[in-house]
């Protein structure tokens, strides 16, 4: 619980960092994976590791990498290395889910955005505060 609590708090960071400056620090999904890291050592020593539940988690972090490049960079790097570092934290239900109701969010907000003329389609805009919102959602729905 310690654990996902301090990753849900560097995923707000990030959140913050990447409203105010469009990224956000590398050290941030560097953290969440080290303590995917600890996450995993203590999930494995005590028995419940998963080992395809864990493999099964990191799937939608390497997919939003390929989309960045499948993109041209549309898609920011950040985005999905912090849900590759996330994902053996929350694991591939929780992830999946969130980013799937942050990817509606975001889109939502983007169409809004053009249609009020505040934006365009090279406008960007930060998904991890998205992502942050859907985490919270998927773990209190979860509950």
């Amino acid at each position: 619980m310690i654990i996902k609590s301090l990753v849900m708090l560097i995923v707000a960071l990030s959140a913050f960092a990447d409203i105010k400056n469009k990224e956000f620090p590398v050290v941030f999904p560097l953290l969440c994976g080290f303590l995917s890291i600890i996450h995993v050592v203590i999930m494995a020593s005590s028995g419940n590791l998963y080992l395809k539940g864990l493999f099964l988690s990191i799937i939608p972090g390497l997919i939003f990498i390929g989309l960045t490049f499948l993109t041209r960079q549309e898609i920011g790097m950040g985005d999905g290395t912090m849900m590759l570092g996330i994902g053996p934290v929350f694991g591939v239900e929780v992830l999946s889910i969130s980013a799937l109701f942050a990817m509606t969010l975001c889109g939502i907000y983007s169409i809004a955005l053009i249609v009020f003329g505040k934006a365009n389609k090279k406008t960007k805009i930060p998904f991890i505060p998205f992502l942050l919102v859907g985490l919270g959602v998927s773990l209190f729905a979860k509950c």
